[in-house]
């Protein structure tokens, strides 16, 4: 973490998350070149909370947490005051801790209890106007080249409004919006519940763990090590609810996953429980639930898709009753007998664990795989020790350290993600 303290801020108070929501959308360069520290826990219970509308530097959380965050009014400041992020496309429909993400790096935050409300339905807000919102726990729109780092969510998005759109949510970002450009999710984990209702005629919800669309072909997705449970309640025409993207038509690379989907509705899917409808999708070492229905639910295939090609390399599912949930009729299962099947959850789990101790035990701890992924279970958090000197948004020229960061013993004093601590995570960035 190098760099000169004269770009580098400090943020230890909601006061100062204020502040950095008002630079950001002053700055017309959006926090470019400028380093962001989260230096204690901020608790939002009884505030209002602000989102970054738009960012593209670098925010390190420190394995911090915003906590507590209960917003129904999204708004964003015009350098004198505050209006409805709903008037206007300046976050390109994009709403979450981060409405809008370019070119920015943002890793080793914790998002927790979290409470995402009535996000803003207009036809203004996105190009496409049938797209959209698109809503994630970290950020709501990846418009760059995208790193989201060891970032670790629990929490519910949920709404009054039946929206005309597709409707997009995701525990960790909502879309990736576009084309040729990189979005790398890392060491990532989430616990979503949704509750959304979309038009029931011809509109689809997409929910997922990991990122809600990849919606522009020449877009590359990776998605690595991660852990995630998907609770959906809703109707539609049809749904897109998956552990790591709900749809995509980019070129996304998944490996090493873990997660759950349980979507209680009466309609149909159109995806799989592992990604939804997709082309080109290159899976390995998956572990996954799905079930769809009502009291009783059957099973989700493990991918979808209507064209192009799916390789699944060690994919693992739950298949709990003797039939899939039926798919949509233009949707097809991408990996047909190419998987491995369990009749339960737990001996699954006993697979996976088994399976990342002896391959992968310098990334995950295998003894919180199954059961909750929230941030303080999460069998892929991160803990790391590090001393700091940036500037306190509040404080102007004067330094301060960090020196009290949060710490754990298992990870065995692990840094940020890097070629010298994950000898796979070099080759993710190359490639």
């Amino acid at each position: 973490l190098s760099s000169s303290a004269s770009d580098c801020y400090t943020i230890t108070t909601i006061d100062e998350w204020e502040v950095f929501v008002k630079k950001m959308a002053t700055d017309s360069t959006h926090g470019t070149g400028q380093y962001y520290v989260l230096g204690n826990d901020l608790d939002f219970a009884g505030k209002a909370f602000h989102p970054i509308v738009n960012f593209s530097g670098t925010f390190y959380g420190l394995g911090y947490s915003l906590k507590n965050i209960n917003c129904a009014t999204w708004q964003y400041w015009t350098g004198s005051t505050y209006v409805n992020i709903g008037t206007s496309n300046i976050a390109h429909s994009g709403f979450g801790t981060f409405c809008k993400i370019t070119n920015a790096t943002i890793t080793d935050l914790i998002v927790k209890d979290y409470s995402f409300q009535n996000i803003p339905q207009s036809s203004t807000l996105t190009p496409v106007t049938e797209w959209g919102p698109f809503t994630g726990a970290i950020a709501g729109v990846s418009y760059g080249n995208d790193n989201v780092l060891n970032c670790h969510t629990t929490g519910e998005v949920k709404s009054t409004i039946t929206y005309a759109t597709y409707f997009n949510a995701s525990g960790i970002v909502g879309t990736k919006n576009i084309a040729n450009s990189t979005l790398l999710i890392y060491r990532c984990s989430s616990e979503i519940d949704a509750n959304i209702n979309v038009n029931t005629t011809n509109r689809a919800v997409m929910i997922s763990g990991m990122l809600g669309s990849g919606g522009l072909a020449n877009a590359i997705i990776h998605i690595y090590d991660c852990a995630t449970n998907v609770r959906w309640t809703g109707t539609g025409a049809y749904h897109h609810v998956s552990v790591g993207v709900a749809w995509n038509v980019s070129l996304p690379t998944m490996e090493n996953i873990v997660g759950t989907v349980d979507a209680t509705t009466t309609i149909r899917p159109y995806s799989g429980v592992l990604t939804g409808t997709s082309s080109n999708v290159t899976e390995k070492n998956a572990y996954v639930e799905g079930k769809n229905g009502t009291a009783s639910k059957d099973s989700i295939i493990a991918s979808s898709r209507t064209s192009g090609t799916t390789t699944g390399s060690n994919i693992n599912i739950v298949k709990s009753t003797t039939s899939y949930a039926p798919l949509q009729s233009s949707s097809y299962d991408a990996l047909g007998n190419n998987v491995t099947t369990y009749s339960s959850t737990d001996i699954m789990i006993a697979s996976a664990k088994t399976f990342f101790s002896n391959n992968y035990s310098n990334i995950w701890d295998t003894d919180k795989i199954g059961g909750s992924y929230d941030p303080d279970n999460s069998p892929v958090r991160n803990y790391l020790v590090a001393t700091i000197t940036f500037k306190n948004l509040l404080s102007g020229d004067k330094e301060e350290d960090i020196t009290s960061v949060p710490t754990d013993d298992y990870m065995q004093g692990d840094v940020l993600p890097s070629a010298s601590n994950n000898a796979n995570f070099a080759s993710y960035i190359a490639s």
